[in-house]
């Protein structure tokens, strides 16, 4: 059935078998995150096409990938036809499937290289309107789009895992980004009733680079012998949905270093320990999916990976709750973000990192009037070292 509806914001919307076309999707990238966005596509009563590299059995495992997350939708109670929501789910590896996509989510493994070399294989094989929305946590859309044919087409679209259950995702354009492209990926967030946090298309952009600070003193406090145990804990205590050592293991502790190499220098130190997670990763200390990361998985159980922590270099504790380090180390990296109008504003800071990581108490209420946070980075920074420099944001009385 082919059938047009008049009478919206635009000025035709053409529908096929019942479905808005604006809400077809094309997903390119069927891995961890990629297959929540699939997911959320049909969640939300479009089509997907779902794009997989030519391989033997690559369309096989994306399929199962879908039929499984389906499935876990109906075990949960959320849908109630799954063979009707799998019919709207096409798997290949034909590019030319994208073709009545108007948006086309990339969402490929966070290497600049590898997203050059997906928007490439896909231009020739989109409509002239169609709109390239990078899932990328880290690389700008004007890197991406460079020596792409439109890159004023390309943005970023950062939804945070899983992308059909988190509300989160941040946004992002070159400044000479197309306002149509813009306005078309961000109708499409709406209709997916998501809550958008617009950053400033740099590196790193506000979700990651928090996280990783986070991380960064996670791993220090490693170094002065806190055990992993110990930190998620503390953390969970305190009204954190998980612990960092917990959240790095589950990410995967090879994703972090790839990332460094482009957040690292926008952060000035701020995020250099992650490197110590190198030779963790190359004697495969990876995280749950290996089996062992800062933690060892066995039989349902984990505990602390003696090995992968005897491999970090050794520190003096330094005293302090380690809990109020990480946190505030955090919250410090959100009010560089604000400095450097990453974002527009500590609300928009705490809209993103409150959404994205469970801050308990919330990050406005932690960063108070600025006076008590500042006082405790600056103790830190002159005694422990630089990298607790009060952001300008937080040096700044709030209140």
């Amino acid at each position: 059935m082919l059938r047009n509806v008049r009478g919206t914001t635009d000025s035709v919307i053409v529908v096929r078998h019942g479905i808005d076309v604006r809400d077809r999707i094309g997903v390119v990238g069927i891995g961890t995150l990629g297959v929540t966005i699939a997911q959320l596509g049909l969640d939300r009563g479009g089509s997907v096409v779902m794009i997989v590299r030519p391989g033997a059995g690559k369309v096989e495992r994306a399929e199962a990938a879908i039929d499984a997350s389906i499935e876990r939708e109906v075990r949960a109670g959320r849908v109630g036809d799954a063979a009707e929501m799998r019919a709207r789910a096409v798997v290949t590896d034909d590019l030319a499937a994208l073709r009545d996509c108007p948006v086309v989510v990339e969402s490929v493994i966070e290497d600049i290289a590898a997203k050059q070399a997906a928007v490439a294989a896909i231009e020739p094989f989109l409509a002239p309107t169609a709109v390239i929305a990078s899932a990328t946590s880290t690389i700008p859309a004007a890197t991406i789009g460079a020596g792409a044919a439109r890159p004023d087409r390309i943005v970023v679209a950062h939804y945070v895992w899983p992308a059909n259950r988190v509300r989160l995702v941040e946004f992002a354009a070159a400044d000479d980004a197309d306002p149509a492209a813009v306005s078309t990926v961000l109708a499409l967030l709406d209709r997916q009733e998501k809550t958008v946090v617009r950053a400033r298309d740099v590196a790193g952009f506000l979700i990651t680079r928090v996280v990783f600070a986070y991380w960064n003193e996670m791993i220090e406090l490693l170094c002065e012998g806190w055990s992993p145990s110990e930190l998620d804990a503390a953390l969970e205590a305190a009204g954190w949905p998980m612990g960092p050592c917990r959240l790095v293991d589950r990410t995967s502790l090879t994703t972090p270093l790839p990332v460094l190499a482009v957040v690292g220098p926008v952060m000035q130190g701020r995020a250099d320990a992650i490197g110590l997670l190198a030779p963790l990763v190359a004697a495969g200390h990876c995280g749950v999916a290996a089996g062992r990361g800062l933690y060892e998985y066995t039989d349902g159980d984990r505990r602390d990976h003696a090995a992968a922590l005897a491999m970090l270099p050794r520190r003096p504790r330094q005293p302090g709750d380690p809990v109020e380090r990480l946190v505030d180390a955090l919250a410090n990296e959100a009010g560089w973000c604000v400095s450097e109008g990453v974002v527009a504003g500590w609300d928009d800071a705490a809209l993103g990192v409150d959404a994205a990581y469970g801050f308990p108490g919330g990050l406005l209420a932690h960063v108070g009037d600025g006076r008590a946070l500042r006082a405790r980075l600056q103790h830190r920074a002159e005694t422990i070292a630089p990298r607790f420099t009060p952001s300008p944001a937080i040096a700044a009385d709030r209140g």
